[in-house]
């Protein structure tokens, strides 16, 4: 079963699959919580706003017999309208984070959702080629970010290790 931490904390629009726990289901209770294809997943609720509503996107193989949790939602979109990777960018545009942000509700130190909530969020629609451009670009966007993430944490490796050369010769009087 998915964890609530593969969609949650997931650092890209991807369901993050070692976020998983072992659960017991009987065949005919779980198939209709089976992950499929292009399943977009929102969480329901967290106890960080940021986290209430964020979306990912499942992109493995059919019939891997994992399921999702009721702390996540599953929607439909019509997919001769609106292309599922499109709607996990859409749910974390500013105009629909802040829809979230003001039907979010407080329950037991949680923000929640419920799926009329969702449901009634306004998400522009456009065509679907232009949906797909959007992806790309965006997912173009990500790949830059990643590799700059990337190259920051090698230079930031780097500079730590040159720290105790630089204090050992400072030490020294070698500077």
């Amino acid at each position: 079963m998915l964890r609530i931490n593969a969609v949650s904390s997931s650092p890209t629009r991807f369901v993050d699959l070692r976020a998983l726990k072992m659960v017991e289901v009987q065949d005919e209770e779980a198939l209709p919580f089976e992950l499929q294809s292009d399943d977009v997943f929102i969480v329901r609720y967290n106890g960080d706003i940021n986290r209430v509503a964020k979306a990912a996107i499942y992109k493995g193989r059919e019939s891997n017999r994992s399921i999702f949790p009721d702390k996540l939602m599953r929607p439909h979109p019509d997919r001769s309208k609106m292309l599922p990777d499109f709607l996990v960018y859409a749910l974390g545009s500013r105009s629909v984070r802040q829809q979230i942000e003001r039907l979010g509700k407080t329950t037991a130190g949680n923000i929640g959702i419920s799926g009329s909530n969702a449901r009634s969020f306004q998400v522009p629609v456009p065509p679907i080629q232009e949906q797909d451009r959007i992806v790309g670009e965006l997912d173009a966007l990500q790949a830059q970010v990643h590799a700059l993430k990337k190259a920051q944490a090698e230079t930031a490796a780097e500079l730590d290790a040159l720290l105790p050369s630089i204090l050992d010769k400072a030490y020294k009087w070698q500077l």
